[in-house]
């Protein structure tokens, strides 16, 4: 989901930081839904149910922000943006207008889209919380080292011809 938290202006005056013109980064939720269930993490609450920011909303805060000359767009908030179904596409507008960045557990097996996207993207942090495969494995539960670094050595290759 998408939200602004209201900023304090030197004066005591609130402002909303979409109407700011020294706005630099903005960090958007786009799903709260998760690959994973992490042990220490609230997704993995049985009552947990993650969801989706509609393409409409999609749309809306793009429009919003299309204007603006940002230093970045964080692709993510508290979920797994490459979960959303056509993540790439859905999101093409911001990769195109916007450096931006993403946090990934880098957890599934990603598409040739995928990581054509990623290419394009400032910075990609990769969530992990240890190098360790059996530990990982009773942290997070449905993960992979193997799969992590599968898609590390994919995404670093150079394109032949």
């Amino acid at each position: 989901m998408f939200f602004l938290v209201p900023k304090l202006n030197p004066d005591g005056t609130w402002f909303d930081a979409l109407e700011s013109h020294r706005t630099q980064s903005v960090n958007i939720e786009f799903t709260s839904d998760c690959n994973l269930r992490c042990s220490y993490c609230a997704v993995s609450l049985p009552s947990y149910a993650g969801t989706d920011m509609s393409s409409e909303t999609i749309d809306l805060v793009y429009r919003g922000l299309a204007d603006r000359q940002l230093e970045i767009v964080t692709l993510n908030g508290h979920g797994e943006t490459t979960m959303i179904p056509g993540w790439p596409q859905k999101l093409k507008p911001f990769i195109d207008r916007f450096p931006v960045g993403m946090t990934s557990n880098f957890a599934k097996r990603f598409s040739p889209d995928e990581l054509d996207a990623f290419a394009r993207f400032k910075s990609v942090n990769i969530s992990l919380d240890t190098s360790d495969p059996a530990l990982l494995k009773r942290i997070r539960r449905s993960v992979s080292l193997d799969q992590i670094l599968e898609n590390l050595a994919t995404s670093v290759r150079q394109p032949t011809g």
